[in-house]
């Protein structure tokens, strides 16, 4: 009985502090673009001034972000995702790891990490630093991000691969048309995908409804 006579007052401390912390967070990030929706509460961002939201982005709950880290548009992280572009030295003779760092301000080796635009990215992905995620390209759970993933492809695994490609050519030129990409970028993704020797790979044929909700409006698969 106690519990629920104070239920109503802890909902609303709990909204109280999700929009407090929202609000102080998005005055330290570096840039962020337009509808970004993340939760300030169980996520934890390390360094909020070196991370670049673009728009529409969605960062959900339990996120770990630290060092220099660059969100493209429309980027979806699944819960308990982890964003680390820094990494301890080691490996160095006659000094121990603990006591070595990279400057007077931070212990660890900084690497831009960059996640390119329409990526998704699935519940507990680790990603390190000096690795581009390409445009359009789905990142398993559970996955370690380790080497560079090239555009519009699933990938998975520790350490990711691309196991299969998201559209054949000819469709995803007809795909990044209709989105509005113009024709030198779109030539530019499939040259990078085709350099990552990944046309040998089957397609992705993820199962859909028949019925899809796009930007609010219904729309036929």
């Amino acid at each position: 009985m106690a519990y629920a006579a104070l239920a109503p007052v802890f909902h609303l401390f709990r909204r109280l502090e999700w929009r407090v912390r929202d609000a102080a967070l998005r005055t330290r990030f570096g840039r962020v673009g337009s509808d970004f929706v993340f939760d300030p509460v169980s996520s934890r961002f390390v360094t909020p001034n070196s991370l670049s939201v673009g728009d529409d982005c969605f960062i959900n709950a339990g996120a770990h972000i630290s060092g220099d880290v660059e969100l493209g548009n429309r980027v979806l992280l699944g819960p308990d995702v982890k964003l680390l572009s820094g990494q301890h030295l080691f490996s160095l003779p006659g000094h121990h790891p603990r006591f070595l760092r990279a400057s007077h301000e931070s212990p660890e080796h900084i690497a831009r990490l960059v996640v390119e635009d329409d990526v998704w990215i699935g519940a507990a992905v680790v990603v390190v630093g000096g690795v581009t995620v390409g445009s359009g390209s789905v990142v398993g759970a559970g996955a370690v991000v380790s080497r560079d993933i090239p555009p519009y492809v699933v990938a998975v695994g520790v350490p990711a691969k691309p196991v299969r490609r998201i559209f054949d050519d000819s469709t995803l030129r007809k795909h990044l048309a209709s989105v509005g990409l113009d024709a030198a970028s779109a030539e530019a993704l499939l040259l990078r995908r085709s350099q990552a020797d990944v046309a040998s790979l089957p397609l992705a044929t993820p199962s859909h409804p028949p019925r899809v909700l796009y930007r609010g409006q219904w729309s036929e698969t």
